[in-house]
């Protein structure tokens, strides 16, 4: 696993995306609404206003598919839980398809697109809904295993008038995993309230990291060559935060969040990231990584991060990022100051740091991360 792994393997995606005719290509690292909202993150939020008709604005005569790598972060409890698995990053890469396309013309295009980023040793099988007997003679046709599902069904009355069905792309893993990763989700919308459309509105999406670990021949998105290699492995979970959460800190900087100024001006978006330089800190020391180990982890991280063609959509203000990082750092150094002055506090005050209730006082004192700690001092101190 290298950066120079995950530079060819973005080059191939772009030359694969252009071999099958998809002249609209994009690579982003915006993760900031268009509309300037001052929400924590909106999900696929470069494209949150140009794809609307999708699901809610007035839909175009005709548009060719599109297709895009957007950096997203996952929101409310997908936010919290991400990290926990092998396959789920709290930062990732949404690779990402959109047209106005017949399902015979769209559902070969793209399972052909991921087939060119997989090997030929790899299989890949659907599962659709029964009733979709078209998708599923073409997938069939195609040489594809399908499983009858009657979940790949679409319909958000909440927020779409929009239904339809859904395809899940699934590769086979070897004979060792427990399961077969979904790689693409398709969104096939044929109907509008009552009326049905004459040709389908067609929406795949899917971690990116999740194609890279097949590349990478990896079982975990958190060690693919997306991401910069950790040493350190004395905990899995904290492992994967310190991977996650720095290169989640870098896109934050990319995308001129500012946390140098005063706490009660800061917005939701900046205090999201102190919450996640908190973690992060946490999470480091935790698994016994030093300060300057750390500073350099996510500088390793800014530089593979920083890998996007030159139309990534990010605001002219990102060429100030790496002075946003070193303040990042300042802040991490603060909180490693107060990590550790509490563990030097207990053991003056004679705290039996293995007992749940003295470590929250503690943390409580010194900014939270109470969970974490309590991991680390009963491995260091029991």
């Amino acid at each position: 696993m290298s950066k120079e792994t995950y530079i060819e393997a973005k080059k191939h995606f772009a030359n694969n995306v252009s071999s099958l005719g998809i002249e609209n290509y994009q690579e982003r690292l915006s993760i900031i609404p268009t509309d300037g909202s001052d929400y924590t993150f909106v999900f696929m939020a470069p494209q949150h206003k140009e794809l609307a008709w999708l699901y809610h604005d007035d839909i175009p005569i005709a548009t060719e598919l599109s297709a895009s790598l957007n950096m997203c972060i996952r929101m409310n409890q997908g936010f919290v839980s991400a990290g926990l698995s092998d396959r789920h990053l709290k930062c990732f890469e949404m690779l990402h398809i959109a047209g106005i396309m017949p399902k015979e013309e769209a559902l070969p295009l793209i399972v052909k697109l991921l087939q060119n980023e997989l090997s030929d040793a790899i299989g890949i099988w659907a599962n659709a809904h029964q009733d979709d007997v078209e998708s599923i003679n073409i997938l069939k046709q195609l040489g594809l295993e399908v499983i009858k599902d009657e979940e790949c069904y679409f319909a958000k009355s909440e927020w779409t008038d929009r239904t339809g069905t859904r395809v899940e792309l699934k590769a086979k893993r070897d004979s060792g995993s427990t399961s077969d990763w979904e790689l693409l989700n398709i969104v096939i919308l044929s109907s509008v309230g009552n009326g049905v459309l004459k040709t389908p509105l067609i929406e795949a999406g899917g971690s990116y990291e999740r194609i890279l670990s097949y590349q990478d021949g990896v079982t975990d998105v958190h060690f693919t060559s997306g991401l910069e290699k950790l040493e350190r492995s004395n905990d899995l979970r904290n492992t994967r935060a310190i991977k996650d959460l720095a290169r989640l800190a870098v896109v934050m900087a990319l995308n001129d969040i500012r946390i140098d100024v005063p706490r009660t001006t800061m917005k939701i978006r900046q205090k999201r990231v102190v919450s996640v330089l908190k973690e992060l800190t946490t999470s480091a020391v935790v698994e016994g990584l030093t300060l300057g180990e750390l500073n350099t982890h996510i500088l390793d991280q800014e530089q593979l991060t920083n890998y996007y063609s030159p139309n990534s959509g990010m605001p002219d203000t990102c060429v100030e990022s790496g002075t946003i990082i070193r303040h990042y750092l300042e802040y991490i150094a603060r909180r490693y100051d107060n990590l550790y002055s509490m563990l030097e506090r207990a053991e003056k005050l004679g705290l039996k740091l293995n007992v749940p209730e003295n470590v929250k006082r503690l943390s409580d004192r010194y900014d939270g991360g109470s969970d974490m700690l309590l991991r680390y001092v009963n491995r260091t101190f029991v």
